[in-house]
């Protein structure tokens, strides 16, 4: 019996550190499974905080983008608002400067308009001045009267040639000198009724003249013919007068007259001459501002150079 109960004994404690082994083994798992949940939830919790902080971060970023657009979508109206002020403020100036303009331009059109009429009203004044004298010469009887006054006539028509060219033309103070010699030649090779054996060789460069050397130019070119057709080609049934008007530069020019007639007496000296077409010739070089040389030998050659005034001409 004693044995059975030591048996009994024996098998209760081996029974029973069977049980604390297996309860060992219990705690023992159920302290990695307590570890495991606590490292999940440490994994969640980290998770949670890292997805609460992408969230947080991108509220911000959504918050600050929204700033961004709204101080754009601002600058932009305001900037849209300038925008529109200074186009009605530019609108307003160029329609005063329209305005002021269009006023400036009636102006220089009622001043042109103005102007042409002087002219037009100038040579109209002149040509009555040529038909008194040529209507007065008819009631003279003295040749050299007569001729006095035809010379006059001829003087106040080249002048009206060139109001004419002023008032017929674009331009108010510029004159076309090929133009003008021409018409100046066809006058008066019709009023002096020079002979169909008497040529002219013409040349004029492309000028446009001031009107205060025009009127000079005029009136050395009538005096040199008038000369050259009274008495270089005494007893003559021919001749030439060349007219030639050349550019050096763009602001010089050089005037020549000549003719193949009889030339200057022997002796002559046009400068001291009293004679009232060398005197005339004279003066009018001087206003011209022209240097001037007259040479009397083989027909009469009147040289002179000038500087043009006014516009500036450039060589074709």
């Amino acid at each position: 019996v004693l044995m059975d109960k030591e048996k009994h004994i024996a098998a209760m404690e081996a029974g029973f550190n069977a049980d604390l082994t297996l309860r060992d083994k219990l705690n023992a798992q159920d302290i990695e499974v307590l570890r495991a949940g606590e490292k999940l939830q440490e994994a969640e919790l980290k998770q949670s905080k890292i997805r609460t902080f992408v969230l947080l971060a991108g509220t911000i970023a959504l918050g600050a983008l929204l700033l961004i657009c709204f101080i754009v979508y601002r600058m932009k109206k305001g900037n849209e608002i300038l925008l529109e002020e200074q186009k009605r403020k530019t609108d307003i100036q160029y329609s005063s400067l329209k305005t002021m303009v269009g006023s400036q331009q009636q102006l220089i059109r009622e001043k042109e308009w103005l102007v042409k009429q002087v002219h037009q009203r100038v040579e109209a004044n002149l040509q009555i001045i040529s038909c008194l004298l040529n209507y007065q010469s008819k009631f003279l009887l003295d040749a050299a009267a007569i001729e006095a006054i035809r010379d006059s006539e001829h003087r106040v028509r080249t002048m009206s040639f060139i109001h004419q060219r002023l008032y017929l033309t674009d331009s108010l103070q510029y004159v076309d000198m090929d133009m003008y010699v021409n018409e100046l030649i066809t006058y008066m090779n019709e009023a002096m009724q020079l002979s169909p054996s008497v040529h002219f060789n013409v040349s004029i460069a492309p000028v446009e003249m001031d009107i205060s050397q025009a009127v000079p130019i005029g009136l050395i070119l009538n005096e040199a013919i008038t000369n050259a057709t009274k008495y270089a080609f005494v007893d003559r049934d021919h001749g030439r007068i060349s007219l030639l008007l050349t550019r050096k530069s763009p602001t010089e020019c050089h005037l020549l007259i000549a003719d193949d007639g009889a030339g200057l007496p022997k002796g002559f000296n046009w400068k001291t001459s009293n004679t009232l077409g060398f005197m005339l010739i004279h003066t009018m070089a001087e206003q011209l501002g022209a240097e001037i040389s007259i040479k009397g030998t083989n027909g009469m050659e009147i040289s002179l150079s000038f500087t043009l005034r006014g516009k500036k001409y450039h060589n074709n």
